[in-house]
């Protein structure tokens, strides 16, 4: 017995893959509920003298008082990522900025057409 033509589409419009946006703000969502179910706790830690970085010290974790993540800063977080992102989101932009413009011009087929012409 196939199924009707109608309940295909239902059953692919149901299982199509969401946004991009969307799969992010469940994965944040998510991460923000863990935050009332997973106990906070730390190490102390402690500078290894060989290496100079800093390590945990073994055995030493012990739970710390909970600050759970309020739901309705969601929106407020998001612009303090970006702020303090901004740097490396500027750069990212200039750099690709920068690579379109190069392809754009041709230069880069230039330079690697030149050697396959030549041999």
């Amino acid at each position: 017995m196939d199924s009707s033509p109608e309940e295909k589409t239902w059953v692919r419009r149901f299982l199509k893959m969401p946004h991009t946006y969307v799969l992010l703000v469940i994965i944040i969502l998510f991460a923000a509920l863990l935050t009332y179910v997973v106990p906070s706790g730390e190490f102390e830690r402690a500078e290894d003298e060989s290496s100079g970085q800093t390590v945990v010290v073994p055995g030493t974790y012990g739970e710390t008082e909970a600050d759970p993540f309020n739901p309705l800063l969601f929106p407020v977080s998001i612009v303090e990522g970006f702020n303090d992102a901004s740097d490396v989101i500027f750069f990212i932009l200039i750099i690709g900025g920068t690579f379109q413009i190069i392809l754009s011009t041709g230069a880069v087929d230039a330079v690697t057409g030149f050697p396959t012409r030549r041999f």
